[in-house]
């Protein structure tokens, strides 16, 4: 028997095909899906991973700008200065009265830390120490806990 294309055959290979067509539609339409679906939780997930990965925003207490120094550096038999601005984070506002009645005290304090550094101690990896003595000197003014923290918002060697 020999295989003719007969109408039967061409209506069932037509059929064949037609599916065929079909499946590749769907098979192409599932996998562009599926593509979009996989890159937008990739870009949300890569959201929410750096929201939680920002650092915390620093909370600070009031701030006192305590105002300009000006001290000879040690040893620099009067040829070098540092010219600093120093700002106090405090405990309560309420302390604000306080720090202006002894200004004369944690100035003079201040004058004595800063001019008994020599240069080596003025560098930047030396800043942190000075923070730590000056804010021990505020202590003996204030009380403990009232100047929370010291901040060097300008450090000019000359």
């Amino acid at each position: 028997m020999t295989e003719e294309n007969t109408p039967e055959r061409k209506s069932l290979l037509q059929k064949l095909m037609g599916n065929i067509k079909l499946v590749v539609v769907v098979l192409a339409a599932f996998i562009v899906l599926s593509l979009a679906g996989f890159g937008t939780a990739k870009v949300l997930m890569h959201r929410s991973a750096a929201k939680d990965t920002e650092p915390p925003v620093v909370e600070a207490g009031p701030l006192y700008d305590a105002g300009e120094f000006t001290v000879n550096i040690a040893g620099s038999d009067g040829r070098r200065y540092l010219r600093t601005r120093i700002t106090f984070e405090l405990a309560d506002e309420k302390l604000e009265k306080e720090i202006e009645e002894k200004q004369a005290i944690w100035q003079d304090k201040i004058v004595l830390v800063l001019s008994s550094k020599g240069i080596e101690e003025m560098d930047v990896q030396n800043r942190e120490a000075i923070k730590k003595e000056l804010l021990g000197n505020m202590v003996s003014v204030f009380g403990s806990g009232k100047v929370k923290n010291l901040y060097f918002t300008s450090f000019l060697i000359q």
